[in-house]
């Protein structure tokens, strides 16, 4: 994927989507069938819903923003 996303520009698009999109879908669906108890015990760690809980305060406090850069809280909830 990090290979392909410089050059998204250039490939056509399936179905209307790009070919980035369908990788994370694809990558997405890997994830929920073959490491779902993976996923779910990271969810389940104490860590998650703090962060989870930050991003969603950062998201509310930049929405009420005079000049809101949400770019930021996307690398941060990354």
């Amino acid at each position: 994927m990090l290979v392909i996303m410089p050059l998204e520009d250039q490939i056509p698009t399936i179905g209307g989507r790009s070919v980035i999109w369908l990788l994370f879908l694809a990558w997405l669906g890997y994830i929920l069938v073959f490491r779902l108890p993976y996923l779910l015990a990271s969810a389940r760690s104490p860590v998650f819903p703090r962060g989870l809980y930050l991003s969603h305060h950062r998201l509310c406090v930049e929405t009420f923003h005079p000049h809101p850069d949400f770019m930021v809280i996307a690398r941060l909830a990354q």
